[in-house]
């Protein structure tokens, strides 16, 4: 067996126990106490990534990874007070609450993270710390926390449904390119940022998501339709690209620190950063696009 075959071989394997593994996450996901689930699916999730972002050298001393942990967990704790209706969700309309929920999940991270960072670098003494740390800090904890704890949101406001239909579009482009790139892929777009993708790969994901997307509206994972079979199309399209651009911020990072995968916990397929990087792009984009393009009870 050549050495390309064996790799595609180990990538089947892995990706399908992932795969399998995924939709038994996806199935608790849908059962009662859902949100909770996902909450502590993603927060752990969320643990794991930052060791990465450290391992990698992105985060550099006690300081800043102290600063990172603690951001990354505030999205977590606040979106856990909402759905335990420490904050009296029913005060305001579901539309109010969604919004509320959006601003914490993707807004609460990022900005405690640069004012605590301010703050650090402002009093503490004796310490020389390398020009940067406030954005070094705020990119890590923007770039894991906030779209893990999207996931939360999805689940809580739009359903399993969408989530489901979120976790397919953001990686199925990932295997329709991967295969479709091995097999016939030749020209490459990001020859420097990510040897491995061909444009034959890329199209071939957009495609797939795209198709998909009109699938699920068509059979109904989605609610009513604002722009009718478009919305779908559009859907599936702009997580793909969303998913895609994730995929090579990921890439970018990795070379900026000089490493090849954000782990090896999963053989040929990486890290846990290896493993979401689609969807920490695509899950604020759905969040923010997805309400636009179907009718959501109550939002």
């Amino acid at each position: 067996m050549s050495d390309r075959a064996q790799r595609l071989k180990q990538r089947t394997i892995v990706g399908g126990t992932i795969a399998l593994a995924t939709a038994a996450l996806l199935f608790l996901a849908a059962g009662p106490g859902g949100p909770w689930f996902v909450l502590g699916v993603t927060a752990v999730l969320a643990h794991f990534c930052l060791g990465e972002v450290w391992t990698m050298g992105l985060v550099e001393d006690a300081t800043e990874r102290f600063v990172t942990r603690l951001g990354s967990a505030l999205p977590f704790v606040l979106v856990g007070c909402l759905l335990g209706r420490f904050l009296d969700p029913h005060a305001a309309s579901q539309a109010g609450r969604y919004t509320a929920m959006l601003l914490i999940v993707l807004g609460s991270a990022p900005l405690f993270a640069a004012i605590a960072m301010r703050l650090v670098d402002l009093f503490e003494t004796g310490h020389s710390r390398k020009p940067g740390s406030v954005r070094r800090v705020t990119a890590s904890v923007a770039w894991v926390a906030g779209p893990l704890a999207g996931l939360v949101l999805v689940t809580d406001m739009l359903g399993a449904g969408a989530l489901v239909a979120l976790m397919v579009l953001s990686k199925i482009g990932d295997t329709a390119g991967y295969y479709v790139g091995s097999m016939v892929g030749v020209r490459h777009p990001f020859p420097k940022l990510s040897p491995g993708k061909t444009w034959a790969g890329c199209v071939a994901s957009l495609i797939s998501a795209t198709v998909m997307g009109g699938i699920f509206a068509a059979t109904g994972l989605f609610p009513d339709a604002t722009l009718g079979a478009l919305s779908g199309l559009l859907a599936g399209a702009t997580v793909n690209v969303a998913a895609q651009a994730g995929d090579l911020l990921e890439s970018w990072t990795k070379r900026r620190a000089g490493v090849k995968d954000s782990g090896t916990r999963f053989g040929p397929s990486g890290g846990f950063l290896d493993l979401v990087d689609s969807l920490l792009l695509s899950v604020p984009v759905a969040l923010l696009l997805w309400p636009a393009l179907f009718v959501w009870p109550g939002i």
